[in-house]
């Protein structure tokens, strides 16, 4: 049983086929998106902040070896029949528990803020970067798919959280950095950790867009990042088009493209739509940087 184990937490994890390393000028990483643009988007009222310049950067992707796979794994409990790959490549995990019934979840008492404390605790055993929690939700498991909830009929609770570079947040396109779900006792039931990126290979300090800036540019070119609808969206089983956004905040983080190794600064452009499910909040991204 132990090969066994060591072969799933190794495989498939005998490449890397990584950052290369000799760039000669750092530029935006390309994503694909699932969902089209929207239509149009409503700035009205929206309070303008101000970042005067910031930096693109080249880094280092961080191998994790054997040793630390194994630690992370003991830490995490995560003995059979628990799922806990390694993707070299991504410098990722995935740890996740086979809830196939709901037989299966275990109860408790546990509130919002215990299960912080207890994401905290486990996230300084497993790296020494600073971890801060962004988000946390409730979760519920309607077989087989576990939908967002509220706090009566929550089986589960999600922490979503990242890394911080130069005291902004650290994302990836496909959503945050670490992911996680605890049962109301404190067990942990998943989470996906996009681990740190490794040393600065190269900085480029740039120039940012304003809101003024943003304002004129095309709707079609902000991208959807993340839909929150709630579990009537979530069942829906449908990729919406989103005509109109009303903004009502905006925030300067970072990208961390692991196949690029790049960290490039985005605009993370908050606001709600009217869908057919309900009002769901809608998470919009360009990138930041003025063009030189």
């Amino acid at each position: 049983m132990f090969f066994v184990l060591l072969w799933l937490l190794l495989w498939p994890n005998n490449k890397n086929d990584g950052v290369k390393t000799v760039v000669k000028k750092i530029t935006e990483p390309n994503a694909e998106f699932s969902m089209d643009g929207v239509n149009k988007i409503n700035w009205n009222g929206l309070v303008a902040k101000d970042y005067p310049s910031t930096e693109v950067a080249l880094v280092e992707l961080n191998i994790t070896d054997t040793n630390k796979k194994i630690e992370i794994r003991n830490i995490l409990k995560a003995s059979s029949p628990a799922l806990f790959n390694f993707d070299d490549n991504r410098n990722l995990f995935e740890f996740s528990k086979n809830i196939t019934n709901a037989s299966q979840i275990t109860k408790g008492k546990l509130k919002v803020n215990d299960i912080k404390a207890i994401f905290l605790e486990t996230m300084v055993k497993i790296e020494t970067n600073e971890t801060k929690i962004e988000e946390t939700s409730f979760k519920q498991y309607l077989n087989p798919w576990w939908v967002s909830s509220d706090e009566i009929k929550a089986d589960a609770i999600e922490v979503l959280a990242n890394y911080y570079y130069k005291n902004l947040a650290v994302k990836t396109f496909s959503g945050y950095m670490i992911k996680a779900d605890y049962f109301t006792d404190g067990t942990l039931v998943k989470m996906e950790n996009q681990l740190p990126f490794g040393k600065i290979i190269k900085t480029e300090n740039k120039k940012l867009l304003t809101i003024n800036d943003l304002i004129k540019i095309s709707s079609d070119k902000f991208k959807i990042w993340r839909v929150d609808g709630g579990s009537e969206y979530e069942l829906s089983g449908e990729t919406p088009s989103i005509d109109e956004v009303k903004v009502t905040e905006y925030e300067l983080e970072y990208i961390y493209d692991v196949k690029t190794g790049i960290l490039w600064p985005y605009y993370f452009i908050k606001g709600e739509s009217q869908l057919t499910t309900g009002v769901a909040k809608v998470t919009l991204i360009i990138s930041a940087v003025k063009e030189e």
